[in-house]
């Protein structure tokens, strides 16, 4: 499952602002095709008990092509000779935005235990030091 992290989002936004600020502009924008998934930004187990369908780009034949799932028993009717890259995706990717939803909400909720559990321990450190006296 596809974790994100804040640093990913901040670098997101910076790079579609770019982008708006250069089609604005009248920039041409060349695009390269790389995916690529850093081991840092996944989590060994999928919250969903779901089976896995691929994901079949075509973006080379058609500019205005959005990608669609399709049944993995399709992927056996597509050669290796086109140009069609497969990737696992889950069945339901309304419960992963949750997921992720919930990630950012439960770091947040972390963040705040752990400045709170700091604040408190450093009172109980205060409060030692003064019955020490």
């Amino acid at each position: 499952m596809l974790i994100e992290r804040q640093d990913i989002i901040l670098w997101r936004r910076r790079y579609l602002n770019s982008i708006r600020k250069f089609r604005s502009e009248g920039r041409k924008i060349y695009y390269l095709y790389e995916t690529w998934i850093n081991a840092g930004h996944t989590k060994q187990n999928e919250l969903s008990a779901s089976e896995s369908e691929s994901v079949v780009d075509d973006s080379e034949d058609d500019p205005d092509f959005c990608p669609e799932s399709t049944d993995s028993s399709e992927d056996d009717e597509v050669s290796d000779q086109e140009s069609t890259a497969s990737y696992e995706i889950s069945q339901q990717p309304e419960i992963v935005l949750e997921i992720v939803t919930l990630t950012n909400i439960s770091t947040r909720i972390l963040t705040k235990l752990r400045l709170l559990s700091y604040h408190l321990t450093g009172f109980q450190t205060q409060e030692r030091q003064k019955n020490n006296y």
